[in-house]
């Protein structure tokens, strides 16, 4: 009885256990890595393991993060790129380091949001600066309806 308590217990953790794949194009599939080829990956997609196995370009994955923490780097970027890639669920932000090495920064919905209200907070601060300005200038010209 305690060895099958035991082994639904591990059963149970390893269900939990996940790899990420990340594309180039910075979608991050989770996922259980099958097999990895020259040319493609093999993989079962993570909500569906018992599902079919889905089969990606090897040329398309840029790096697996692995359930035990490891990463191995599958094809790198091969073109250096300032570029801000931003799809719909996942932001990420390619920074180029030097001509052959890049690192891939994800950017979350919050720190996308933070960004747009400190824009919009900078676009208030120079409408406020116009308006005393335009006030200023009004005031110069008719000095006598202000005072």
């Amino acid at each position: 009885m305690k060895y099958l308590i035991f082994v639904l217990l591990l059963s149970g953790a390893s269900v939990y256990a996940q790899d990420i794949i990340t594309l180039r194009n910075g979608d991050e599939i989770r996922a259980r890595v099958l097999e990895i080829s020259s040319s493609e990956l093999r993989y079962k997609r993570f909500d569906n393991l018992e599902g079919p196995t889905i089969i990606v370009p090897r040329n398309d994955v840029f790096f697996i993060n692995y359930e035990d923490g490891t990463r191995e780097i599958i094809t790198s970027l091969s073109k250096p790129s300032t570029t801000i890639n931003r799809g719909e669920n996942d932001l990420t932000n390619i920074v180029n380091r030097t001509d052959k090495e890049q690192i891939v920064k994800p950017v979350s919905q919050s720190q996308l949001r933070k960004e747009q209200r400190l824009e919009e907070k900078k676009q208030r601060k120079k409408d406020r600066q116009r308006n005393r300005q335009l006030r200023r200038e009004q005031i110069k010209k008719y000095p006598d309806q202000y005072h």
